[in-house]
Order: C-alpha cells, then sequence, then structure tokens
C-alpha cells in the first residue's frame, strides 16, 4: 500500500485535497444552515417586539374602555401583564444574552449582542422602557383608576412610536448582519469549490500528464505489450509499438483473438497456457519463445514475458504480456551454434556435431534392435591437388566432394567432415553388408569422376573404411576407430576401394 502510494503520490495528493476539501464545504453548508436558522429566529423575535409594544398599547385602550363602562378588565389586564413581561425578557436577552420564549412557547438561546450599533441601538430601547415598565407594573399591580390609565395611554402612546422605530432598526440591524455572515461563508464556499475545481484539474492533468508518458514510452519501445482477457482469450490491450513490428495497427488486434498474432505453432501453446490459468489461476511459466506473424506473412522470432493481473474493470483477469523480438538474437545464436557445429568450408557437421548426431543415433538403434554403418572416408589425391593449385582449389574441391557424398545418401543418412580430407558417414538402419558395400562403392564412384576445379580438370579417388554397430563396437569412438583401421588397410592395398572392420 505504501509502495502504491508513493508512486501514485502525486494524483493521490490533489485528490486528498479534494476530499478535504469536500468536507469542509459540508461543514460550511451545515454552518450556513445553522446560521440562518438563528438569524431568522432573532429576527423573528425583534419583529414580535414591535407587535408585543402594539398589544400594550392596545391592552391599555381596552383596559380604560372597560373601565369606563364598568365592564371587567381581568382578561385584558392578564394580556398586558404577558405581552409586557415578554417584551422586557427579549429586550434583556438581547443586550445580556440568555433564554428567551418563542411564539410557539419553546426556549430560544440569544447570545449577548456585541455589534456595537446593535448596542447603541438596544439601550435606547432599554432606556425608553424601563420608565415605562415601572408604571405599567404599578398599574396592573393596583387597582386601576381611569384617570391613571389615561395619563399612562398619553404617555406609552409617545414612546410606542420610539420603541417600533428602534425595534425596527433593530430588526434591519439583525437582517444585515445575517446577510454579512451569509455572504462571507457563501465567500469561502465559492473559493472552497474553485480550490476543489484547481485540485481536479491539477490531479486530472497529473494523471493526462503520466498516461502521455507512458504511451511515449511504449510508442518508442520496441517492444509490444500486450492483455489478453484469460476467459475469452481476446485482446483487451495492445501498444502502439505492434506497427512498426508486424505493420498491422493495434486496432486490428484490439477486441480480437490473441491468436491471430502467433503462428500456428505458437498459438497452440498459448491455448494451453491460457487453459491451465483458467484452472489454476496461475501461470505455470513465466518466459517463452514465441512466433509472430506480420502483416506479409513472415515469422518473427520473439520472447514472451508473462504476468497475471486484474482486468481494468476487476471484473476478470488478464495475462499481461511484454514480447519482444529476439530474430537477431536467434540469428546470432543460429550462427554460433553454426561455428561450434558446423564446418565453416563445406557446411556439414564437424567433428564435435557427429559426436552429439552418432550418439543419438546409437541410442535410438539400442532402442530399436538396428544396425549402423559408419563409412571413414579418407580422399586419395587430394593433397596432391591442394599443393599444386594452392587452398583455394582445395577448397572448392572439398566443397564439390561433400555435395557428391550427400547426393549418394538418404535423408536418414549423415555425412560429417572431421579433418582436412577426411569425412565420416553413418548410415541409419543399416540392413547388410550388400547394401552398405553399395552405398560405398557409389560414392567411390561418383568422387572418381573428373572436377573442373577453376580451369582445371583434377580427378582424385576415396578409400572408405567401415564399421557396423553393434557387430564391431558399441560406442562411437570404438566404431571411428576400427572404421580408420580399416580405411588404412584400403590405403596400404592401393586405395580406391572400401574395406570393413
Amino acid at each position: 500500500m505504501l509502495e502504491l502510494l508513493k508512486k501514485y503520490k502525486l494524483i493521490i495528493l490533489p485528490l486528498g485535497f479534494v476530499l478535504i476539501l469536500d468536507l469542509s464545504l459540508l461543514v460550511m453548508n451545515y454552518m450556513i444552515s445553522a446560521e440562518l436558522e438563528v438569524a431568522s429566529e432573532q429576527i423573528n423575535i425583534a419583529g414580535r417586539q414591535r407587535m408585543l409594544s402594539q398589544q400594550i398599547i392596545k391592552d391599555l385602550a381596552l383596559i380604560n374602555f372597560k373601565l369606563n363602562r364598568h365592564e371587567s378588565y381581568s382578561e385584558h389586564k392578564q394580556e398586558l401583564l404577558t405581552s409586557m413581561t415578554l417584551f422586557d425578557q427579549t429586550l434583556t436577552v438581547f443586550l445580556a444574552g440568555g433564554d428567551v420564549k418563542s411564539a410557539s412557547g419553546a426556549n430560544i438561546s440569544v447570545d449577548k449582542q456585541l455589534d456595537m450599533t446593535m448596542v447603541a441601538t438596544l439601550s435606547k430601547a432599554s432606556t425608553v422602557w424601563k420608565p415605562i415598565m415601572s408604571e405599567l407594573n404599578s398599574l396592573v399591580n393596583t387597582s386601576i383608576r381611569s384617570t391613571q390609565i389615561d395619563g399612562l395611554i398619553l404617555t406609552f402612546s409617545d414612546a410606542n412610536l420610539t420603541l417600533l422605530t428602534l425595534m425596527n432598526d433593530l430588526t434591519n440591524q439583525l437582517e444585515l448582519k445575517a446577510k454579512q455572515k451569509t455572504y462571507l461563508l457563501r465567500a469561502l464556499q465559492t473559493l472552497v469549490v474553485i480550490m476543489i475545481l484547481a485540485s481536479f484539474m491539477i490531479a486530472s492533468l497529473r494523471l493526462i500528464r503520466r498516461e502521455r508518458y507512458y504511451n511515449k514510452l511504449m510508442e518508442n519501445s520496441a517492444d509490444i505489450l500486450l492483455g489478453i482477457d484469460v476467459f475469452t482469450g481476446k485482446v483487451s490491450f495492445i501498444s502502439t509499438s505492434v506497427f512498426s513490428l508486424l505493420h498491422h495497427a493495434d486496432k486490428y488486434y484490439l477486441g480480437k483473438p490473441a491468436i491471430r498474432l502467433f503462428s500456428s505453432r505458437t498459438e497452440r501453446a498459448l491455448l494451453a497456457d491460457l487453459a491451465f490459468v483458467r484452472k489454476n489461476r496461475v501461470l505455470d511459466k513465466k518466459r517463452c519463445d514465441v512466433e509472430l506473424v506480420a502483416q506479409d506473412g513472415n515469422i518473427i522470432q520473439a520472447e514472451m514475458i508473462m504476468q497475471l493481473s486484474e482486468s481494468l474493470d476487476g471484473r476478470s483477469l488478464e495475462l499481461m504480456a511484454d514480447i519482444r523480438d529476439i530474430s537477431e538474437r536467434k540469428k546470432t545464436e543460429l550462427a554460433l551454434y553454426d561455428l561450434a557445429h558446423k564446418d565453416m568450408l563445406t557446411g556439414l557437421p564437424n567433428r564435435v556435431s557427429f559426436e552429439l548426431i552418432a550418439s543419438k543415433i546409437i541410442d535410438l538403434a539400442n532402442q530399436n534392435q538396428n544396425n549402423i554403418a559408419l563409412l571413414f572416408v579418407d580422399l586419395d589425391g587430394f593433397k596432391l591437388i591442394n599443393d599444386a593449385y594452392g587452398h583455394q582449389a582445395g577448397d572448392e574441391m572439398l566443397n564439390k566432394v561433400a555435395r557428391k557424398i550427400e547426393s549418394n545418401l538418404r535423408t536418414t543418412d549423415s555425412v560429417s567432415r572431421i579433418g582436412g580430407d577426411e569425412f565420416v558417414i553413418l548410415l541409419d538402419k543399416a540392413t547388410n553388408r550388400q547394401d552398405i558395400s553399395l552405398i560405398g562403392n557409389k560414392i567411390i564412384q561418383s568422387l572418381s569422376e573428373d572436377m573442373l576445379i577453376g580451369t582445371n580438370v583434377c580427378t582424385i579417388s576415396a578409400s572408405i573404411g567401415i564399421a557396423i554397430y553393434p557387430e564391431h563396437g558399441d560406442n562411437i569412438v570404438e566404431l571411428t576407430k576400427k572404421a580408420d583401421a580399416a580405411m588404412y588397410k584400403i590405403k596400404a592395398s592401393g586405395k580406391n576401394g572400401i574395406a570393413f572392420a
């Protein structure tokens, strides 16, 4: 997890900042809602002060009316007491802070007002209200006389206008304060939203830049990056570098069976690998050689390095592969193999290769109970031609000898050059001495024919010693030794013939 965070930190950091800002935005929305709720309650109770002031003068007028008609005014007196008490509590709470009843009877908590303009407004209202409150308390706590209430009505009527103006100012000031807080919070919201957008853009740009970077790497790479859905066998991803190697655009392969990239031999191996992965959910190998098919049908040797990965949508399993052209490496390996196992002059297997071939043939012959004939061929008269016409002429003759020997052999037989003018022939499944002699004599006859070397007509012959497996030995060293000895017998008896060990 830590490695993943380090790898994608340039993208994760701005996205983490976006998450923090989103949470901040939620907190601000909550704060705005809370501020609006508090402001609404305060504005409502400030507006209620105007209503209470009007209610007080209304109750005084009704009490006076009932008093003059000698009717009961206790109901209005109680309303007057309630209105004046609520007005006084609300004014006190605005100045000092505390709880006050709402219209529904619920407690409303009001903070002490710190704004100097509102404090001045409340102080003026308190100055006007306190004397009137004192007179009203005297009125409701004693028997009310008509002359007393007439004077109070006149006094409160003048004061009521002032109180209405001051309470209206308080309402406006509370509304302004609420607007200012709301504007501030909304400005912060806007700033946060801008920061969120900026962070998101930074993350997106970094992601795009990262994708472009890796796309460039893939485009400039000679390797083909390949993704194969394990369950469908179709190509889910392939790098555009495929065009430079196979001359097909990536669209030619995307969504198509992956086998269209490969030769029939590789196709079978790939299908077997996918079947193994579907069953076991693991790879049985992580590296293999494959054959790619180019647009022109040419086969390209490549190496495929594989690993399993979850698909991009997380719903499937993919075989991810890095395919590298190893044609040149294969050519080099083949050249090195040829250098180690082939005679550079004639193209025939050399002594090392002869021993490997012979061991395999002997093992098969042992399993199948077959005979093998080893013919040791030494050229007669080659040194004279080499000395007379030079090494170039000698090389040309050796090449022609190699071709003549090959033309007289079956496809199951082989010939190797193990020395200067020495050749060894392996006859697989040699049935009897008559057939072996026939082949040996055909080779001698062919080599005895005149050969045009440069501008010179040259003639040579050959002496051939023959050893048979298992009659003359059960290993290649013993067979070679006995065939060589038989060849020297022919040399000693006049050359240009064959002899069995």
